[in-house]
């Protein structure tokens, strides 16, 4: 039998077996699941370079994080629902990245979140959450950008949160100290 932790290369894949095929199965035994690759690169990128096993959900900070710790997406989505003890539904990598790993379990959506952060916090704290870093006081574009996003999300005619109008002046009082 081969030593999986041993190969190191697609080539040394290739010369540790006949055909794919072979591989596919002898893989399968080794690592006791289903191995299903189309090509000797999927084959080692999905089998055989170590994958970090996600225990929890806050292992995942990115798409790209998520998309390389699962072989697809049924796989990403049996091992998230067993993690958040739950049944998950999604029909693509980004419905499950955001409806299931950035999901947030203090408030019901991202606006309400904003707005607790800009009307219930201060000073080091406030810009923490809220992702602010000192590249937004030197950088009028980076400024800018930000406090669109967020004029999109917060603002009155637009948002219905009670503390939508008392955000938005904090936002403007924030974003005045940056420019």
């Amino acid at each position: 039998m081969v030593d999986i932790n041993k190969i190191d290369s697609v080539e040394v894949l290739k010369k540790s077996f006949g055909s794919l095929k072979e591989a596919k199965i002898e893989i399968a035994k080794i690592l006791n699941k289903k191995v299903t690759a189309n090509s000797w690169n999927n084959l080692y990128e999905n089998y055989i370079v170590a994958k970090e096993e996600i225990t929890d959900i806050n292992m995942i900070n990115s798409i790209e994080k998520l998309k390389k710790s699962f072989i697809n997406l049924k796989e990403a989505k049996e091992k998230i629902a067993r993690i958040l003890n739950r049944k998950v539904t999604a029909s693509s990598w980004q419905v499950l990245y955001d409806k299931y790993v950035t999901e947030d379990l203090y408030f019901k959506d991202k606006i309400s979140k904003y707005i607790f952060f800009l009307v219930e916090l201060e000073g080091k704290q406030q810009l923490e959450f809220l992702g602010i870093t000192y590249d937004y006081y030197c950088d009028k574009k980076i400024a800018e950008k930000w406090h669109k996003e967020m004029v999109k999300l917060i603002h009155p005619d637009r948002c219905k949160h009670p503390r939508a109008t008392e955000a938005m002046q904090a936002l403007e009082k924030l974003y005045k100290g940056m420019i």
